[in-house]
């Protein structure tokens, strides 16, 4: 391993030991700083290890870890360790699992399945083609979304709005419920929109952000009941047993992906393992070559320099209510970065999207503001008394982080839909809850 590459992974363990010292100090890992650094770790210190032969300039984490730390920044000023040690010794007795939140889960469930079908029907998408030409019928879907060729519709886009709502929901009543049977339930149905979007329409993004809000609802309803660990009881079991079940569903999603209809199972293998490195490895040293790029550094490729962008790229739907959006590709950047062969990505991390909007220094301030967002609602969420505002956004808060190694979450209008109808479905449950116990 080179110089360069054994400095990027000591950023890399910075990452990972700054976020260890905030949990240790704060007396829980639920910080939303600490989930970023931890994801960050993961991002960073995985494809930097798997692919020594790499190239990575190091500053470019570097900068990551400032990034990183900027955002955990955002938790100073509270007593962490007080209020926590209030809620331990007090539970809110707020209660998720209420027949309201339930009849909320399955009525947006329900809605998110109906249109979802149909869009596919508006589509054109049959019964025939969903059971005996599945791979045909998700490849052809892919091309035409990137080509533009969907037929927009009312439909579609309600299916986007209602998925991340139902799942939080069933998140929350799931972290509640008792009954494994009952419990069961509510995971199938959680996820099964987002499953047969991947399988149908080739869409594999969806789902993994799809299983992070649905754990960090079940986050929240523990809080509630007064635990703080990361990692509950039984996580690692969970999770395999999770990922063995989708593997083959997201296997499936790179086949349509223009692999279906290779005859030569050889090159099939290859392919997918470009594409699964290209997914899990791509984004950190596609930055990293822009990052070199940006500074006028040795890079790969030449990137076409523009002006700032004044939150473009950062708060998408915020800033066309201000000025005039521009036209972006599908995937954001048109361009595409390789390795000999081994990746092609056009996945830059939410931080060249900082960087394109507020500079170097900019984008760290910007984290940290975002960062000083998600720790107030942290705070929220363990002193009062099933926040509704709080909860909706420590838990969007989480697939930010999640979702930061490929753009920023909160370029989707989708996502801004979801943190108020969350917060306003919470605040009528509290509501209610309060009218039946004074009724009592």
């Amino acid at each position: 391993m080179s110089p360069d590459k054994l400095l990027a992974v000591t950023f890399s363990l910075f990452i990972f030991g700054q976020a260890w010292l905030l949990g240790a100090r704060a007396g829980t890992w639920l910080l939303p700083g600490c989930v970023f650094g931890f994801f960050w770790f993961l991002y960073s210190f995985i494809p930097l290890v798997a692919m020594p032969s790499v190239p990575a300039n190091p500053w470019a984490i570097g900068y990551i870890a400032l990034c990183v730390t900027a955002f955990s920044f955002g938790s100073a000023g509270y007593n962490w360790r007080s209020v926590i040690s209030e809620r331990l010794s007090k539970p809110s007795g707020y209660q998720f699992d209420t027949p309201f939140l339930c009849f909320a889960f399955w009525s947006c469930t329900a809605l998110t399945l109906l249109s979802i079908a149909l869009n596919w029907s508006i589509q054109g998408i049959t019964v025939n083609d969903l059971i005996f030409n599945l791979l045909e019928t998700a490849g052809s879907y892919v091309d035409r979304k990137y080509r533009g060729l969907l037929i927009p519709n009312f439909f579609a886009t309600l299916a986007v709005v209602l998925v991340y709502p139902g799942v939080i929901i069933g998140g929350l009543i799931f972290g509640d419920r008792k009954e494994s049977g009952k419990r069961k339930r509510i995971l199938l149905f959680a996820l099964l929109p987002a499953v047969l979007v991947m399988l149908a329409e080739g869409n594999k993004g969806s789902l993994p952000l799809v299983l992070v809000l649905f754990w960090a609802a079940v986050l929240v309803s523990r809080v509630n009941r007064g635990e703080f660990e990361l990692l509950g009881p039984g996580f690692v079991r969970q999770a395999l047993i999770l990922g063995l079940f989708f593997f083959p569903i997201v296997v499936i999603a790179f086949l349509a992906r223009g692999l279906s209809g290779l005859d030569d199972f050889a090159l099939v293998m290859e392919l997918l393992q470009t594409m699964f490195a290209s997914y899990m490895f791509g984004h950190l040293y596609a930055f990293s070559d822009w990052f070199s790029a940006y500074i006028a550094a040795a890079s790969s490729f030449d990137y076409d320099p523009m002006p700032l962008t004044g939150g473009f790229y950062t708060f998408m739907p915020v800033y066309e209510l201000f000025a005039v959006g521009k036209e972006v590709p599908s995937g954001i950047y048109s361009e595409y970065f390789d390795y000999q062969m081994k990746f092609e990505t056009n996945i830059y991390t939410i931080f060249r999207g900082l960087i394109l909007d507020f500079g170097l220094v900019g984008g760290i301030v910007v984290l940290a503001l975002i960062g000083r967002a998600a720790h107030w609602a942290f705070y929220r969420v363990v002193a009062m008394r099933g926040s509704p505002l709080g909860a909706s956004v420590y838990i969007h808060s989480i697939g930010f982080c999640y979702s930061s190694f490929v753009i920023s979450l909160l370029i989707w209008d989708s996502v801004y839909a979801s943190v108020m109808l969350v917060a306003v479905g919470l605040f009528l449950n509290s509501v209610i809850q309060k009218s039946v116990s004074a009724s009592r």
